[in-house]
C-alpha cells in the first residue's frame, strides 16, 4: 500500500472528517454497500475559509474494488443535491461547489462530469506527487443554478 495512503492517513482522514463536522466547517458521508454496509468510500464537503455557508469544495475516494461501479458517481451527485437543497428544506443552502482532479485521474474527472460539474481550468503543474514531479490538476465547478 502506498505510504501516504495507509491506515494512518486513513485514521487522520477520519479525525479531521469529525472534528471538520463538528465545527461546522465540512459535511461528511461513508459511501457504504448497501446490501453488506461495507465501506465503499467517502465524500465530504470543504466550506470556503472555514465556513460551509455559500460555496465548498467537494472531494472524495473511492475503495478500488469500488471503482468504476457508479457508486462515487452515486454519492456525488446525492451530495451536490443536498448542498444546493435551501436551508429552510433541510439541506446545505450552497451557492457553488469547486473540485479539484489530477489531469491523470480520469475516473474522478468522469464522477465530476456525471454530478453536473464542468471543467473550468486547467492548472499547470501545481500537484506535487509523491516521486516529487508534479503534475497538472483540473478545476470544476457546479452551481445550484446550473441545470442537472
Amino acid at each position: 500500500m502506498n505510504e501516504r495512503y495507509g491506515l494512518d492517513h486513513a485514521h487522520g482522514l477520519i479525525k479531521r472528517a469529525l472534528a471538520g463536522v463538528e465545527a461546522g466547517t465540512h459535511m461528511s458521508w461513508a459511501i457504504a454497500d448497501t446490501a453488506t454496509d461495507d465501506l465503499l468510500g467517502h465524500i465530504s464537503l470543504i466550506g470556503r475559509g472555514g465556513e460551509l455557508t455559500d460555496t465548498a469544495a467537494l472531494g472524495y475516494w473511492a475503495h478500488p474494488e469500488a471503482r468504476g461501479s457508479g457508486v462515487t458517481t452515486a454519492a456525488a451527485r446525492a451530495v451536490v443535491g443536498e448542498a444546493f437543497t435551501p436551508v429552510s428544506d433541510g439541506g446545505g443552502g450552497l451557492a457553488g461547489i469547486t473540485l479539484v482532479v489530477a489531469v491523470g485521474n480520469v475516473g474522478s474527472q468522469r464522477v465530476a462530469e456525471a454530478a453536473g460539474f464542468r471543467r473550468t481550468v486547467r492548472m499547470r503543474q501545481s500537484d506535487l506527487l509523491l516521486d516529487g514531479t508534479f503534475t497538472d490538476e483540473l478545476t470544476y465547478d457546479v452551481l445550484a443554478t446550473d441545470p442537472r
